[in-house]
């Protein structure tokens, strides 16, 4: 069940920047009181909105310690900047972007969709390895990304017959006509069949527009940030047994704000807890307050200008 509704998200970005600045002040003053000030850092990028968190953050707790994880992908001007910063960590992964790129794939388009066509292409193997008689198991995997990929709608209907045909690793019938079906038989994929179920979902996050990366010549994966952020600092967090705070956007992408409504600011129940005190602001926000305080950010982003 979700701690808000849209509503609440809509209602809380129409707020004043003072306002705003007062209750991501709060929202650290809670994930402080539960953890302790030796408890908590900020995952530092050297961005703009990851800046602002850590000054409103020293504004409150001078001592707050910072960690970057170093890529290899940001702007020499990023990773300066982050350099002068005190007490921030700097962090690096086991694999650079070409060792994750060779193992795991491009993460085209973006990491939901990326993923998204990942799980697909391991199901397609596991359903063509049922298809020579090397695989028997009763259930094949990743079936969700399958159907969300070749749009057949089972989220709101998962009783929905081609859906549980692809959680059974069933091949449906050639009169069906599903592309999963003609991928196996003729290598491409049919026009659009009159009757089969699409996902109710606006056309920007609808993935079927994406299946023909199925047959891209390449890899493809969201493993990159996985492997190359959020492994490190998950690793950091377990190591010195601290929580994470990070700058991360409700307004920056729809799984953010899916779990900001699941979640609201502060994880305290996640099974790795974290917490995003800035939600609900919105890249205005941001520029205002670098703008109004004369917060000191990277070079790359140029003079931020009053409207």
């Amino acid at each position: 069940m979700n701690r808000h509704t849209i509503g609440d998200l809509h209602q809380m970005q129409s707020l004043p920047l003072s306002a705003k600045i007062r209750m991501t002040e709060y929202r650290i003053h809670q994930w402080v009181e539960c953890y302790g000030e030796d408890g908590v850092y900020v995952s530092f990028s050297g961005g703009k909105d990851s800046t602002v968190l850590l000054t409103i953050a020293r504004n409150l707790y001078p001592d707050i310690s910072a960690a970057y994880v170093d890529t290899g992908l940001e702007y020499p001007e990023i990773r300066e900047f982050v350099k002068r910063q005190e007490n921030v960590e700097i962090l690096r992964p086991k694999m650079n972007f070409r060792q994750v790129i060779e193992k795991y794939g491009y993460p085209f388009i973006g990491k939901e969709v990326a993923g998204c066509v990942y799980g697909s292409r391991k199901y397609m193997r596991k359903l063509i390895e049922r298809e020579r008689g090397e695989n028997h198991c009763e259930t094949i995997s990743n079936h969700s990304y399958m159907a969300d990929l070749v749009g057949i709608g089972y989220r709101n209907n998962k009783e929905n017959g081609l859906y549980q045909s692809l959680i059974r690793g069933e091949i449906p019938s050639t009169e069906i006509k599903t592309p999963a079906r003609y991928l196996i038989l003729h290598g491409k994929y049919p026009h659009k069949e009159k009757g089969v179920e699409t996902l109710e979902n606006s056309k920007i996050y609808n993935k079927e527009r994406y299946k023909f990366f199925l047959e891209a010549p390449f890899e493809i994966s969201d493993h990159c940030c996985s492997v190359m952020k959020k492994t490190p600092m998950h690793n950091y967090a377990k190591r010195i047994r601290k929580m994470p705070m990070t700058a991360q956007m409700a307004s920056e992408s729809r799984l953010r704000a899916s779990n900001w409504l699941k979640n609201g600011c502060n994880g305290f129940h996640m099974k790795n807890p974290v917490s995003n005190p800035m939600s609900f602001w919105v890249e205005q926000d941001v520029l205002e307050y670098i703008h109004h305080y004369q917060i000191p950010i990277a070079g790359v982003y140029g003079a931020i200008q009053a409207e």
